[in-house]
């Protein structure tokens, strides 16, 4: 299987000659087959670290959100959690109706329009790490659980509510 070059991450890094085709392909393979993001599976097989990744999209002028700042109530209520976490998005802040994302992929432009549409609101997307990702989801899993009175599952590889 040969991954081209698109408008998400993996795309963006084969670009920028950050990664080979060969290390793409591999890391798709290890998301797939370890249910994480490619990006977290890239730093997981050694090929870029994620605060390289990170550092990348900031000097290329993408948003970043690089403080473990508690989500806003409004942001919470704004997208659903159980959708940000299937796709890998945390809502930080709500101000004027421009709900600012947290993404392990600011660059998926088409995921993007798709929360804007599910949520009904614009979006201002920012690149987080995955360890940020981590600690932040497993708060929203926390709330999301005493909303719905579920259980919260912490595995070495993700948070489920069941």
């Amino acid at each position: 299987m040969l991954v081209t070059p698109t408008k998400n991450l993996l795309g963006w890094l084969l670009e920028k000659d950050l990664i080979t085709p060969e290390q793409a392909d591999q890391a798709t393979a290890h998301a797939e087959t370890h249910d994480v993001h490619p990006r977290e599976a890239l730093a997981q097989l050694e090929y870029i670290s994620d605060t390289d990744v990170q550092r990348a999209l900031r000097e290329d002028g993408v948003a970043t959100w690089d403080r473990l700042t508690r989500p806003t109530h409004e942001a919470l209520n704004a997208i659903n959690a159980r959708i940000a976490a299937q796709h890998y998005v945390v809502p930080l802040s709500m101000e004027a109706g421009l709900l600012t994302i947290g993404m392990l992929d600011p660059l998926d432009n088409a995921l993007a329009r798709q929360i804007e549409r599910n949520a009904g609101v614009r979006l201002r997307p920012h690149a987080i790490t995955v360890a940020t990702y981590r600690s932040l989801t497993q708060m929203l899993a926390r709330r999301a659980a005493s909303q719905n009175a579920g259980r919260v599952v912490v595995e070495p590889d993700a948070v489920r509510l069941v």
